[in-house]
């Protein structure tokens, strides 16, 4: 299985936890049902196993950025499997572009309402550049 390496700046480390944390759930939610599904013998225990692959591959992206969202920013190298990498980073893209629209659409015609969308759009232009950096290394 290959493996991507990217490296999160220290401003969006709590950007990347966030979609890390929320995949978290949902893989730890699936690997419940494949264990309920087990348990009742209606599922083989591959799919738990895999399931718990799957779990296990978040955890192990999780640990080098640390479980608590706000501490002060650092730096921090992420290595795991190319496709969830990468997907983690597009989805982290995504969150922005979304808050850039909400910016955009919510912002009167102010200095603060202005710089909120400049503050958006850096950021948005800042993750793009990490993806461009995933897609580089693939």
């Amino acid at each position: 299985m290959p493996t991507l390496t990217i490296e999160v700046p220290a401003a969006y480390r709590d950007d990347v936890l966030r979609e890390l944390l929320a995949l978290y759930a949902t893989s730890a939610e699936a690997l419940y049902y494949a264990v309920d599904d087990y348990l009742r013998q209606e599922a083989s225990p591959r799919s738990l196993l895999v399931r718990r692959s799957e779990l296990l591959a978040v955890d192990q992206l999780i640990a080098p950025l640390g479980w608590h969202l706000h501490l002060p920013p650092r730096r921090a190298t992420l290595v795991g499997e190319t496709a969830l990498v990468a997907g983690v980073a597009r989805r982290v893209l995504g969150n922005a572009i979304e808050d850039m629209t909400e910016a955009l659409s919510e912002g009167g015609s102010g200095a603060t309402d202005i710089e909120a969308v400049g503050r958006a759009l850096r950021r948005v232009s800042s993750l793009y550049d990490l993806i461009q950096s995933t897609y580089r290394s693939v």
